[in-house]
């Protein structure tokens, strides 16, 4: 389901707390949700990730490649060089 690696994500945070840091967005969360809602637009790159972009920053995004897709044109629309995020989708090799 959406919320598969999870525990992943939790685990690199316990490792490396001052390196990894997330947030989860879902059109449909489960009760209890304290996380996004919805879309990534915009404004809520602007307030969940770091802005403006820098150079000492990685983004990894996971999800379907239509959401892969919109995300990256935000980050570029907003001015992240696409050295700074990964897309899976958009990875021939992956």
């Amino acid at each position: 389901g959406d919320l598969a690696f999870i525990a992943a994500f939790d685990k690199l945070k316990e490792l490396h707390p001052k390196l990894v840091d997330y947030y989860l967005v879902l059109n449909d969360p489960p009760a209890g949700w304290t996380m996004g809602v919805g879309f990534v637009d915009p404004d809520t790159i602007r307030q969940k990730l770091w802005f403006p972009p820098a150079d000492d920053h990685m983004l990894v995004m996971c999800g379907p490649p239509i959401f892969e897709k919109i995300m990256s044109g935000n980050l570029d629309k907003l001015g992240y060089p696409r050295e700074q995020y990964y897309s899976f989708s958009a990875d021939p090799e992956a």
